[in-house]
């Protein structure tokens, strides 16, 4: 009787171990994925900005010195304004200041240059350790989105983004003022932005959780792990 419920516990531990393998796999294997997938999309955006930059912005500005040479002030200055929308555009695709500067300074320039008057936003950064591109990609992309929700949709005049790393954990806090709204469920999400940030803390193994209230702003609170699930 002993050695029957003996062998039973021991049926269930190792059932209990092969699912939980099973598991750890398929986490494994989705976020794979999904860092594959967010690489290629990346890189994409990247070789496009790099085309613009490189390629588009230039000759237009030589068009647009030509056309000023030949009198034509008004065609030039609007060749130059298209140059600027173009380097507005390639900047929007690829930020270049990740392939470069520790996420801490790319987020302080990216925070900067979206303060404005009426309009600000602080950041808070503890030490943190040197990331890979894809977890500085996402930090920069979840904050950038955040901002843009709460300027274009919530009517906020303040956002704080706090940036923690806890045991191996990333932990992204962007807090704004806004009117708020009732968020919905993951199912029924409408926005493509807030899908996108869920989506890139999910490719990483993360978590991305948002609160809000009506009249009582918005909070996007995204945890990226730096490891592997084990």
């Amino acid at each position: 009787m002993v050695l029957t419920v003996g062998l039973s516990v021991v049926m269930v531990l190792i059932l209990f171990w092969a699912l939980s393998s099973v598991q750890r796999e398929r986490t494994r294997a989705a976020v794979g994925w999904g860092r594959r997938v967010l690489e290629a999309q990346e890189e994409e955006r990247r070789s496009i900005a790099r085309e613009l930059h490189d390629g588009f912005v230039p000759s237009i500005d030589s068009l647009s010195i030509e056309l000023r040479r030949m009198g034509g002030t008004a065609s030039s200055e609007r060749a130059t304004a298209l140059a600027q929308q173009l380097r507005t555009l390639s900047r929007g695709l690829h930020p270049g200041v990740l392939d470069h500067l520790p996420i801490a300074d790319a987020l302080e320039q990216l925070c900067s240059s979206e303060s404005t008057d009426g309009f600000v936003v602080t950041l808070d950064v503890d030490e943190l350790p040197p990331l890979d591109f894809p977890h500085r990609l996402a930090c920069y992309r979840i904050t950038q989105e955040a901002i843009n929700n709460a300027r274009r949709h919530a009517g906020a005049s303040r956002i704080e983004v706090l940036v923690d790393e806890i045991n191996g954990t990333i932990d992204l806090t962007i807090r704004d003022n806004g009117r708020g709204f009732v968020v919905p469920p993951d199912s029924k999400l409408a926005s493509l932005g807030l899908r996108s940030m869920r989506e890139r803390a999910s490719a990483l193994g993360g978590t991305l959780t948002i609160t809000s209230a009506l009249q009582d702003g918005t909070t996007v609170h995204a945890r990226l792990p730096t490891s592997s699930p084990g």
